[in-house]
């Protein structure tokens, strides 16, 4: 038996070195997960084990991975890890999202149960409605910048999974954290990944996962091509390729925003004073994309006027980017709940 033990602390050197160590193992062998060492993960380390768990059982059928030394640990049973990773080796706690602290445990999405609960015409709205309902469970409030912040953050990436990624099922798991002001979203999928993705516009056929990463996060880029195009209708929904920029725009406002896709993983940041940095990471055996979002909720001003900006500067951004369409950032990806909720038809 393969035997792993898990570090206290999950940096994403150390969220590399785990990928590797799991791969690492001969194919049929048995996997033991030590959580000893771990105390509390914070919601990117949670999800990246269970995205590397499942993609390890799901491409190794014969493989068994088990845990040990985690019975004790009420904040992983609480955030539901063993469950997620098809690990259940006791009973878990079933405390409801949002009963007592301000976060949302992971949580499983099958694709196709979610286009038949909301219907495939509805699926947008559905997608919409849905990063309300979590948000609300996560902050406890209804409205306000915040809200807008958090609630958007989730539908453009959750939208992306749906629109992009050809994935099956889609994870996701939030933590908040009120006397910092500051949201932890990580959402993952077992897709086809953003490289892949960019590549069905031909003028991004030939690019590395590298370059096709970073790319994507620049404004007009990683929009549905055939609908920018011309290929497809259009509608309020359709996506213009601003909904990964806006947001990663939006996480280095004193945030950081993670995105980690086949084979290639990028971290961007930024703190209070502004003092930005950037860490890049190669992936083996990645499959899908995993984004984290640390959002600073101590924003000032409107978080409308905030999209506004990053917009119109984007706009004037995608003007010099070749295979980029030049075109305001769709009405989805600007618009607020309250906004679609008096939109019209």
């Amino acid at each position: 038996m393969a035997h792993i033990t898990l570090p206290e602390r999950f940096f994403p050197s150390d969220l590399i070195a785990l990928n590797d160590q799991l791969w690492a193992t001969p194919e049929g062998e048995p996997i033991e997960l030590d959580f000893e060492r771990v105390g509390f993960l914070t919601p990117m380390a949670m999800i990246f084990l269970v995205h590397r768990v499942r993609a390890i059982q799901f491409s190794r059928k014969n493989t068994r991975v088990i845990a040990t030394n985690i019975e004790n640990n009420e904040w992983l049973r609480n955030m539901g890890l063993l469950t997620a990773c098809g690990l259940e080796i006791f009973q878990e706690h079933k405390n409801r999202p949002g009963d007592s602290e301000n976060y949302i445990p992971i949580t499983v999405v099958k694709k196709n149960e979610f286009i038949q609960k909301h219907g495939l015409a509805a699926l947008q709205e559905g997608v919409d409605h849905e990063a309300a309902a979590l948000t609300r469970i996560l902050l406890r409030v209804g409205l306000g910048p915040a809200f807008d912040a958090v609630q958007y953050s989730l539908r453009e990436i959750i939208r992306n999974v749906f629109e992009h990624s050809a994935a099956r099922t889609l994870m996701y798991c939030a933590q908040y954290y009120p006397k910092l002001r500051r949201a932890h979203l990580v959402i993952g999928d077992d897709g086809i990944g953003i490289p892949n993705s960019l590549r069905n516009n031909p003028k991004f056929l030939k690019l590395s996962d590298k370059a096709a990463v970073e790319i994507s996060l620049m404004p007009g880029v990683s929009g549905n091509y055939l609908a920018l195009s011309g290929q497809q209708g259009t509608s309020r929904w359709t996506n213009s390729g601003y909904g990964l920029y806006m947001t990663s725009r939006l996480c280095r406002n004193a945030g950081q925003f993670y995105v980690f896709s086949n084979n290639y993983g990028l971290v961007l940041s930024s703190d209070r004073n502004n003092e930005k940095s950037k860490f890049s990471y190669s992936l083996n055996n990645f499959k899908g994309t995993l984004i984290c979002m640390n959002i600073d909720l101590g924003m000032k001003g409107d978080f409308s006027n905030h999209l506004k900006k990053y917009a119109e500067e984007g706009k004037e951004e995608a003007k010099r980017i070749a295979g980029a369409k030049v075109i305001d950032a769709s009405t989805a990806s600007l618009m607020l709940r309250r906004d679609f909720e008096r939109s019209p038809e």
